[in-house]
């Protein structure tokens, strides 16, 4: 009841920061929703006693009138108060979705590579549209369920406060188990959550087109349903046994308070036919009675739904509190660190090893870059070229070693303004489904609006598959008249996005993975264009792409085997010559 107590209080706060107007009239219009039912109560009691008492006809008009009043006033006030209620409850999902949306865009990539992070993501998004707002319903429930009840034990009290003690002898007793049932419901939830994203997955590969192909030509269709049905039906027998434990508990609970009220208004009339309490007293008895069973239930109802929000709100402050935070950037206060062009960046011993992990991706690596320079970085599968380039873009953090850009070390500029110096493709760029002008238009996104520096982008690349003039053109299948490209023409859309970027530093990983010869050499004529005295850094699988670049980086290892240029590696470095012949050969075998 303690953590209830503090989930409860963090929540109404966090509601009371985005939604402060709204929450104050909410619960000011509930508060009096909450008293009507005990003052009409009392007004039915006294209406009754005073026609059986044949009192001034007048007395009887004003309880009348008084009672159709408070009752015709609870329902305007109720309706008045659900207005309130969506739209706090939609102003709520939107900023909360804002906040979570800002979170994940602040976060590390460190974060997205690791699943636990996925996993966290997923339990608060798949239920923030209706949990928060949902544990506000409750905490109003509880409270306006809390003072009916209250107020009708009290009522009831002022005739027999054994009876009211006895009414509330199964809520009581029922709260723990409630509690327990909602406890391992949530325990459910968030340990299948890893299986909830397979599953979610799996549904994935078979509803869309990036799978379509593979999944037809291997027939995996019955592989995937079939591991999609015991993932869900396992979630089903889950469920169903919560549900009959519930089902169970409501139906003691049920039991017992229709018995206790059964006892307490046998007491009543019995008293009634002694005399002992008038007929209008029995009816607000009974009245009560009703009202102290179904608030009891209410109450029940409110804390098991609260404490199993409240769980899941617990796990959204864990969130907010790890991740939704304001970070300032370290500025050197010298003008060394307003930096406006890149000349030299210089790594001195750099090191990086991933989380979790003791091996080093990357060793003690030493490497100057100049302007005017343009490197190619070579080497097999995991020899730490594209750590090597994420190290270099600030993307991975708390490397060993040092980073100098023009002799500042890269700690004291700030990351805004040093990444405004830098223009990359990754080497799993996004295929955008949106138009094609926010298709180039976010490698800059300041200058999203400059259509003709787009063109221009285009017309370099030989973009002539897309209409330049049509720059509103929907790319990819998801959305209404979209057009399909293929991966060679994707990858162009996202060669021009990163040239569109005025930079001093461009980063191409694998540029050409996806384009035949000819448009392989467009792209590299583009680039070396592009970068004439700038610094010009391409990662290639190939040495006929990185045999005419200024500097030939070889990596291997996490390690820099050797620098220099193609004639230079061909005599000196032996993994560079076993990687020209192995292409020799892929080369002789495809003519």
């Amino acid at each position: 009841m303690k953590n209830l107590y503090s989930n409860t209080k963090k929540t109404l706060k966090l509601i009371y920061d985005l939604e402060k107007k709204n929450l104050i009239v909410i619960l000011l219009l509930s508060l009096l929703v909450s008293v009507v039912p005990l003052l009409t109560t009392y007004l039915s009691q006294e209406l009754l006693n005073s026609i059986v008492a044949h009192q001034v006809l007048n007395r009887v008009m004003v309880l009348l009138i008084a009672f159709v009043s408070f009752t015709v006033g609870s329902e305007i006030v109720g309706q008045i108060s659900a207005i309130f209620e969506q739209k706090l409850q939609v102003n709520l999902v939107y900023k909360l979705n804002k906040i979570i949306m800002n979170a994940c865009g602040d976060m590390k990539l460190k974060d997205f590579e690791n699943s636990e992070t996925y996993n966290q993501i997923e339990r608060i998004n798949g239920q923030i549209a209706f949990k928060p707002s949902q544990s506000l319903d409750m905490t109003i429930n509880l409270m306006k369920t809390m003072i009916t009840l209250i107020g009708s034990i009290i009522f009831l009290s002022m005739w027999s406060w054994k009876m009211a003690l006895l009414l509330t002898l199964v809520p009581l007793t029922s709260i723990y188990y409630y509690i327990q049932i909602g406890k391992r419901e949530f325990n459910i939830q968030y340990q299948r959550m890893e299986d909830e994203r397979e599953s979610w997955y799996l549904n994935y590969i078979l509803t869309h087109d990036f799978s379509f192909k593979e999944v037809k030509f291997y027939d995996l269709k019955e592989y995937i349903i079939n591991k999609f049905s015991r993932i869900k039906e396992n979630f089903i027998k889950q469920d169903m046994d919560l549900l009959y434990q519930k089902s169970k508990l409501s139906i003691l609970f049920e039991v017992g308070v229709q018995i206790i009220g059964a006892i307490v208004l046998f007491v009543a009339i019995t008293a009634a036919y002694s005399g002992t309490i008038l007929v209008g007293n029995v009816v607000s008895i009974i009245k009560v009675t009703s009202m102290i069973q179904s608030s009891s239930k209410g109450v029940m109802t409110s804390i098991y739904a609260l404490y199993n929000n409240n769980l899941y709100m617990e796990k959204l402050f864990e969130f907010i509190e790890e991740f939704v935070q304001i970070e300032n950037e370290e500025v050197l206060i010298t003008d060394n660190a307003e930096i406006t062009d890149i000349h030299d960046i210089e790594l001195k011993k750099v090191s990086y090893h991933y989380p979790e992990t003791q091996s080093l991706a990357l060793k003690k690596v030493d490497l100057t870059l100049h302007a005017g320079e343009r490197v190619a970085i070579v080497g097999p599968n995991g020899s730490g070229k594209s750590t090597l380039i994420k190290v270099l873009t600030k993307l991975y953090e708390n490397s060993e070693g040092e980073i100098l850009v023009d002799g500042v070390p890269l700690r004291e500029i700030g990351e805004t303004k040093y990444k405004q110096q830098l223009s990359v493709l990754f080497q799993d760029f996004v295929k955008y489904e949106l138009p094609l002008q926010e298709n180039i238009g976010f490698g800059d996104i300041q200058n999203i609006s400059d259509t003709e520096i787009m063109k221009t982008c285009m017309r370099e690349l030989n973009i002539d598959f897309l209409d330049e003039e049509d720059l509103n053109q929907q790319l990819g299948i998801w959305f209404e008249n979209g057009r399909q490209l293929s991966g060679g023409q994707w990858q162009k859309v996202a060669l021009a996005r990163s040239f569109f970027k005025k930079a001093s530093v461009y980063i191409l990983d694998e540029p050409s993975s996806a384009l035949d010869p000819i448009s392989e050499k467009e792209v590299f004529d583009s680039f070396y264009e592009k970068t004439k005295g700038k610094i010009g850094i391409f990662i290639s699988h190939r040495i006929l792409a990185a045999q005419n670049a200024d500097k030939i980086i070889v990596m291997d290892k996490g390690e820099i085997v050797d620098i220099g240029t193609h004639a230079h590696l061909m005599k000196n470095c032996r993994l560079y010559q076993e990687m020209e012949r192995a292409e020799s050969y892929e080369e002789y075998f495809a003519a």
